[in-house]
């Protein structure tokens, strides 16, 4: 039973961390977009 409640955890863990890169590769892009504008 502990074995299946830690699996949940990883699970979700690694679903919140896989969220969290690809917001921040989404703000890492529009930064640099934001950046082009500028220097345009």
């Amino acid at each position: 039973m502990q074995l299946f409640f830690y699996i949940i955890i990883v699970k979700k863990y690694q679903q919140s961390l896989s969220n969290q890169l690809a917001d921040s590769n989404f703000a890492s892009l529009e930064s640099k977009e934001s950046k082009l504008k500028t220097l345009r």
